[in-house]
C-alpha cells in the first residue's frame, strides 16, 4: 500500500482532474470568468475587452458552445457566461442554460460591443475580462493557468482579489511529481474504494450516459453503432456515417415567404433570393443533399415510382453554374428595384438547432455577398418558430416540414389555404383536381405543377433533404423501406451462408 500522504495526494489529482464541465472546457472558462465579471459588477456590461492567449483564442475559435444555438467561438462564450451564467457552478457555469435563452443571448450578442484581443504571454490559459458598465463602472476578471483559477480581480479601480501565481498550468492544484507507473498501479489495487466513489462514480455515471446516448441518438460518426454491427451484437443499425443503403427520408429543410408581407410582393426579388443559394455550400460534410424541389426522394407517385427522380429537378445545383446564377439573381434583384427597395430581411430559425443556425448564418451571408442585402437574424425556440409560423408572424422563416404519409401530397397539402401564410386559389384547384382526378398519370401531372408553381413563384425556397445510412448483418435479407423513415421486418429472413 501507498503511504497515506501519497494516497491523498493521489486522490486529490482524481478530484481535481475529474470535473463535471458542459462543453468543451476552455469556453466554459470563458464563460464562468463572464459570469464572474458580471456578478462583479452587478449589472451586464454593454462594453467588454477579452484578452486570452493564443491557445484559448484557437481553441475557442471553432467550438460550439452548448444551448447557444449553435454560436461558436468567444463571443459565444461570453454571451452565454453574461447572459445565464451560475458563477458559482464553476464548470457547469451554464449547465442549466436552456433552449429558451438562446433568443437573449443572441440579442446581447448583438447589443453589446466585444473586442478580442490577443496580448503576448506565457500561460497556455489565459483569460482576462474587462468589462464597462452604461452608468461608468468597471471591473476586470482575470483566469489563469487552469479553468477555475481566478488569479484577479478588480471594480472601479478597487483590488477584490490577487492572489500569488506563476505561470505554470499546475499552478494551485496537487503536485503531479508524484505520479510514477508504479505507484499508480499500487494504487488502483490497494485503494479504499470510498475515497474515490464519488469522483470515479460520478465519471462513470456521466460516462455511461453519453455511451447510452451516443447508440440511441444520431451523434457524430456513429461509432457505437458501427462498432456492434461489425461485431455482430446486432443485426441492423441506423444513422451511420455510411452502410449498406442510403435511404431518404420524407424532410426537406426550406425557407417559407410570407405572403402576407408586402415588401416580398415582388417576384423577381423572391426568384433573386432563391438563385443567392449555394445548396451544395449549404451540404457539404453533411449528411444532407442539396434540393431538387419541395419534394425528397423516396416520397411516392401515383404510380408508385418515385415522384422526384419522375417530375426531375426543378433547382439548378451544378456548381459550375452558381456563379451564372447569382449574375441572374443580380439583375432580377435590380429588376424589382435594387437593394433599396427590398429592404431589410428578416430570417426566423429555431436557434436551439445547431445545423439551423448554421444555415441560417450561411444564407444571411450568400444574401450579402452575392446580392448586397441585409439580412437580420432572429432566434427563437422551436415551439416559438412553431407558434409564429401558425400564426403567420414572420418575414422569411428557416424551417423543416414532414410528410405525413409515403405520398408526395403529404408535403404539398401543407400549402393549402388556411396555413397563415400562404394562400393561392389556383393553388387549391390544383390540388383539389389532383384529388379528384380518377387517372393516375393525371393526378400527378396535378401534383408536379402545384409543387412548381410554390418553387418557381419564389414563396418556397427549398434548400435540401435529409439522408440516412442502415447497415445489416450478413445473412439477412434487407427490410422494407416505406420512405417515410419506418423499417419493416415482417418479410426479413436469414439466408443460409454460401
Amino acid at each position: 500500500m501507498l503511504d497515506e500522504r501519497k494516497e491523498e495526494a493521489f486522490c486529490t489529482i482524481l478530484r481535481e482532474e475529474l470535473q463535471l464541465a458542459t462543453g468543451c472546457t476552455e469556453p466554459i472558462a470563458v464563460a464562468y470568468c463572464a459570469a464572474r465579471l458580471r456578478q462583479v459588477l452587478g449589472q451586464r456590461p454593454c462594453r467588454i475587452l477579452a484578452e486570452v492567449s493564443g491557445n484559448i483564442l484557437k481553441n475557442v475559435k471553432s467550438v460550439v458552445v452548448p444551448n447557444t444555438g449553435g454560436r461558436r467561438g468567444l463571443p459565444a462564450a461570453i454571451a452565454v457566461g453574461m447572459v445565464a451564467g451560475d458563477p458559482e457552478a464553476r464548470l457547469q457555469v451554464i449547465a442549466h442554460v436552456t433552449e429558451a435563452d438562446a433568443p437573449a443571448i443572441g440579442d446581447y450578442l448583438d447589443r453589446t460591443e466585444i473586442r478580442i484581443d490577443c496580448p503576448p504571454t506565457p500561460r497556455m490559459l489565459d483569460i482576462r475580462l474587462t468589462g464597462w458598465t452604461g452608468d461608468g463602472h468597471r471591473a476586470v476578471v482575470h483566469v489563469a493557468n487552469n479553468h477555475t483559477n481566478i488569479i484577479y480581480v478588480e471594480r472601479d479601480g478597487e483590488v477584490l482579489l490577487e492572489k500569488p501565481h506563476s505561470d505554470s498550468a499546475e499552478d494551485n492544484l496537487q503536485d503531479k511529481s508524484v505520479l510514477n507507473v508504479r505507484d499508480i498501479l499500487t494504487f488502483a489495487e490497494t485503494v479504499d474504494v470510498s475515497r474515490i466513489e464519488e469522483s470515479v462514480g460520478r465519471q462513470l455515471e456521466c460516462n455511461t450516459a453519453i455511451a447510452r446516448e451516443g447508440l440511441r441518438g444520431d451523434w457524430g460518426a456513429n461509432i457505437g453503432s458501427t462498432l456492434l454491427l461489425s461485431g455482430g451484437d446486432v443485426d441492423f443499425a441506423m444513422n451511420l456515417p455510411e452502410g449498406d443503403t442510403s435511404d431518404p427520408y420524407p424532410q426537406t429543410t426550406l425557407l417559407l415567404l410570407n405572403q402576407r408581407t408586402g415588401s416580398l410582393e415582388s417576384e423577381s426579388l423572391r426568384r433573386a433570393l432563391a438563385l443567392a443559394i449555394d445548396r451544395n455550400a449549404l451540404t457539404e460534410d453533411q449528411p444532407l443533399d442539396p434540393a431538387q424541389g419541395i419534394v425528397p426522394p423516396g416520397l411516392r407517385n401515383t404510380m408508385g415510382g418515385d415522384f422526384r427522380q419522375g417530375s426531375g429537378s426543378l433547382i439548378d445545383n451544378e456548381p459550375d453554374n452558381y456563379e451564372a446564377l447569382c449574375q441572374q439573381a443580380r439583375t432580377l434583384l435590380e429588376e424589382a428595384g435594387g437593394v433599396k427597395a427590398a429592404g431589410q430581411i428578416t430570417l426566423l430559425y429555431d436557434s436551439t438547432d445547431e445545423t439551423a443556425a448554421q444555415t441560417a448564418a450561411a444564407v444571411q451571408d450568400a444574401w450579402k455577398q452575392k446580392l448586397g442585402l441585409i439580412a437580420i437574424l432572429r432566434g427563437a425556440t422551436a415551439q416559438e418558430l412553431a407558434d409564429a409560423l401558425n400564426q403567420g408572424e414572420f418575414m422569411v422563416a428557416l424551417t423543416t416540414v414532414t410528410a405525413d404519409r409515403g405520398d408526395a401530397s403529404g408535403l404539398l397539402s401543407l400549402w393549402e389555404s388556411g396555413n397563415g401564410y400562404f394562400y393561392s386559389t389556383a393553388y387549391d384547384m390544383l390540388l383539389r383536381a389532383a384529388d379528384a382526378s380518377g387517372h393516375v398519370e393525371v393526378r400527378d401531372a396535378y401534383l408536379e405543377d402545384a409543387e412548381a408553381m410554390l418553387v418557381e413563384d419564389g414563396w418556397v425556397i427549398p434548400l435540401y433533404y435529409v439522408h440516412r445510412h442502415s447497415g445489416l448483418a450478413q445473412q439477412l435479407t434487407a427490410p422494407l423501406y416505406d420512405g417515410t423513415g419506418v423499417y419493416r421486418f415482417s418479410a426479413v429472413v436469414r439466408q443460409a451462408a454460401q
